[in-house]
């Protein structure tokens, strides 16, 4: 379980974060990418989540939301858990 949030993905997050501060949830790794989900205060209704993934070698972030981030976040669940 990874703890420290890169600094690309803070940096791809800052106007959430400057909003709502700063708080991740590590889901685990999807198609070789660390998956981050953007974790809003309970008061916030945002409809679908926000996922950040990390390409570790090329450190570029893709920002996701939309249906198909269920997928993805089930997956790298299931991923992390085999790790584990």
């Amino acid at each position: 379980m990874k703890t420290e949030v890169p600094e690309e993905i803070l940096h791809s997050a800052k106007s959430f974060i400057e909003r709502f501060g700063e708080s991740f949830k590590y889901i685990g790794r999807y198609e070789k990418q660390d998956v981050y989900k953007f974790q809003f205060p309970g008061y916030v209704l945002t409809g679908y989540p926000f996922l950040y993934l990390l390409n570790p070698e090329t450190r570029i972030v893709t920002t996701m939301t939309g249906p198909g981030v269920f997928r993805i976040m089930d997956e790298a669940e299931k991923a992390e858990e085999k790790e584990s």
